[in-house]
């Protein structure tokens, strides 16, 4: 079945979203497997060694505040007094707060990741806090299969196992990032941004997500653009506009003014602004970088020649872009762009692969068949 759909004076013939819910009980037990089996994974990671320095820092932060009773953030330093700026300190990323009375060594990236894992710390160690990142993957994929549906999927059940035990989000579940939080707070953000009239849950989304990962501001500021252009095709008025887009930057900034709140009441000081702060200022002065950062992670396949490596990269994006103007639906031909470019890198040898490579050939499709396409 399709349904029509006005974009300006057009209409398109889109897939109808399949709303047949799958049995709540079913789904549970899906989640449930999926937890289980990431549990598994994490049980075959040594306990002490760890995946990024970050997740180093949280462990021995929480080993620290497992040892005094307490719950504020303080790894101390022994030679406090000759680097009272903890430069020299064991702990990568480690900085000071509060006053030279009363200093604060720090090593933590953001406080909810922290305390969410505090009391499963306490309880059972690192094993036990292993269970916040793979919660937090398993939302994800709920999200996955969420967002599928909305798309009108035939078989959402399979955006939820490949998210969840086949991407980047098995790997950062391992390990006490923040990024499965962040990406599960983004995803819903979305799917709320689709799916429902009240915006503020939305906007909450993304400003919980922007807490957790600096980046999910973007994302909230680009939906908030989508929400402005879907009501521009919808005609509902500047007033209407106003209002939702309103609602999404009321959710954002509720998450972020908590988030502030705790940092000065813990730590003294902000922690997570001065760091999106801190971002933005770098993308501003770097931005030629940035851009040049940008393409390489959509068209790179991290060849020994560059200039193949880029004719390489744009061919297959324009190949699939006439394909998808051509016939918009064919999820089979991105797929197997995907693999092509894999194929093409794996070939050349083992080497760095930028995360976009296998999300490129899925997306281009995508913004083709849905550009100019109303939310609802």
């Amino acid at each position: 079945m399709t349904t029509a759909v006005a974009a300006g004076d057009e209409r398109l013939d889109a897939p109808a979203p399949s709303t047949a819910p799958a049995g709540a009980g079913g789904l549970a037990r899906a989640a449930l497997l999926l937890g289980l089996v990431l549990f598994g994974l994490a049980l075959l990671m040594a306990p002490d060694g760890r995946l990024g320095a970050d997740t180093g820092g949280k462990f021995a932060t929480l080993a620290v505040m497992d040892q005094s009773g307490s719950w504020r953030p303080d790894v101390g330093y022994w030679a406090a007094d000759a680097d009272p700026y903890a430069a020299l300190h064991p702990l990568h990323y480690t900085q000071v707060f509060g006053t030279d009375a009363a200093p604060r060594v720090v090593n933590v990236t953001t406080l909810p990741m922290l305390y969410a894992a505090k009391p499963l710390y306490d309880l059972g160690g690192v094993r036990l806090a292993m269970l916040v990142p793979i919660l937090g993957t398993v939302a994800v994929a709920l999200g996955a299969r969420r967002l599928a549906l909305v798309l009108g999927v035939a078989r959402p059940a399979v955006a939820f196992w490949l998210t969840g035990l086949a991407g980047p989000l098995a790997i950062y579940a391992l390990d006490l990032w923040e990024h499965t939080w962040g990406v599960a707070l983004g995803l819903w953000g979305t799917v709320l941004v689709l799916t429902s009239p009240r915006l503020v849950a939305a906007g909450a989304c993304f400003g919980a997500g922007a807490v957790l990962r600096t980046e999910l501001a973007l994302y909230g500021a680009v939906a908030l653009g989508v929400v402005l252009w879907n009501d521009r095709l919808a005609r509902r008025g500047p007033a209407a506009a106003v209002r939702r887009a309103g609602g999404v930057i009321a959710g954002m900034v509720g998450p972020l003014l908590l988030n502030e709140l705790l940092e000065r009441a813990v730590l003294g000081s902000a922690l997570r602004s001065t760091r999106t702060t801190d971002v933005a200022g770098r993308a501003g002065l770097d931005l030629e970088w940035r851009l040049k950062e940008a393409w390489d992670g959509i068209v790179s396949l991290n060849l020994a020649s560059r200039p193949l490596d880029v004719a390489l990269g744009c061919s297959i994006i324009a190949a699939l872009t006439w394909a998808s103007v051509a016939r918009p639906a064919s999820a089979r031909r991105a797929a197997a762009a995907a693999g092509a470019r894999v194929g093409v890198r794996l070939a050349a040898g083992w080497s760095f692969v930028t995360g976009l490579v296998g999300g490129v050939p899925l997306a281009v499709p995508g913004a083709v068949a849905g550009w100019g396409r109303r939310l609802d």
